[in-house]
């Protein structure tokens, strides 16, 4: 087991940090553009950069709310004295903190935290009247496809890596 973990994130540990700020980059740009395609104003530039500096701030937020979410994932992982042979009752409460909780918790923070707090921080600063409802639904359907897209790359990855271990 700990040799299956050391292949896996010993490799990735000085290429994470770039492909998230990439990755995040990629976001800003597709939600940008998503959005400002399904809101009807006279300034589109203004709503691109807008939505742009809206996700920034939400992503500013998501790092905050992911710090504590990386170490109790480190924790789980490498600490804890949560080896089967060893702690068998700890080793079951990691597995299912890791393999259940921890997944649905960085769901609900980073996907609803991130396109509520957009939607509303958009809708201060654009001031629509009458249009809130279209500009939340924009931001959400943004989150969803970008979230959906990098998903698939999440998955392809893992079946990848999941392929080579048992090759």
């Amino acid at each position: 087991m700990i040799l299956i973990l050391a292949d896996g994130y010993i490799p990735l540990a000085p290429i994470a940090p770039v492909a998230q700020v990439i990755l995040l980059i990629f976001i800003i740009v597709f939600e940008a553009i998503f959005i400002s395609k399904r809101i009807e104003v006279a300034h589109k530039k203004e709503l691109w950069w807008k939505s742009s500096l809206a996700n920034l701030a939400t992503a500013a937020i998501g790092i905050i709310l992911a710090i504590p979410a990386a170490m109790i994932e480190a924790w789980l992982l490498f600490g804890w004295g949560s080896q089967k042979q060893i702690h068998p009752t700890l080793w079951w409460v990691a597995c299912i903190l890791y393999g259940v909780v921890l997944p649905w918790t960085v769901w609900l923070l980073c996907y609803h935290i991130s396109w509520r707090t957009e939607a509303s921080i958009l809708a201060r600063w654009l001031s629509i009247s009458g249009n809130e409802e279209n500009l939340r639904i924009s931001v959400r359907n943004a989150h969803r496809w970008s979230y959906g897209f990098f998903a698939l790359i999440v998955l392809l990855g893992c079946i990848n890596y999941g392929s080579e271990l048992f090759l």
